[in-house]
């Protein structure tokens, strides 16, 4: 009998309502970043370098926005690291988000409500496949940067 090591890639669903009166304002912020010469989110998300895949999706006619992504390492972690690394950007989106999300802003003053908040609304997939579902993004970048000299 083999024994298949435990996949280090974990993935975040989350579904946010949003007010209905903020939708122009949270797009705005969010096609901003793409704006900027340097964009804050990309530039956080490979700092962290645990991010496989991650993207914002408009859901039920601009009344939710969904936050998907693939990662590895601890949940936990992973969603107090957005406190360090995209706060300002998390404080953009829970301004704008029901369910009382605005008392969580700053989210850097409220780390375990924020915690909390995302596991409250994160849903639980259904399945994941991975090509590589046992390694790291640092191990894949590893072995493209061998194979590229």
């Amino acid at each position: 009998m083999t024994t298949q090591a435990l996949a280090v890639q974990d993935r975040l669903n989350l579904i946010l309502p949003l007010k209905p009166d903020c939708i122009l304002k949270l797009l705005a912020g969010l096609k901003g970043l793409d704006e900027q010469e340097v964009n804050p989110l990309h530039t956080a998300l490979v700092g962290l370098g645990n991010v496989h895949f991650a993207q914002f999706i408009m859901l039920e006619n601009n009344t939710k926005l969904g936050v998907f992504t693939i990662f590895d390492g601890s949940f936990d972690d992973y969603i107090l690291s957005f406190t360090e690394h995209i706060g300002d950007i998390f404080n953009l989106i829970l301004s704008n988000v029901a369910d009382g999300a605005e008392k969580l802003v700053p989210v850097q003053q409220h780390r375990e409500a924020f915690l909390q908040f995302i596991k409250d609304h994160n849903l639980a997939g259904l399945g994941l496949f991975s090509a590589y579902p046992n390694r790291r993004l640092f191990d894949i970048k590893d072995a493209l940067e061998e194979t590229n000299r």
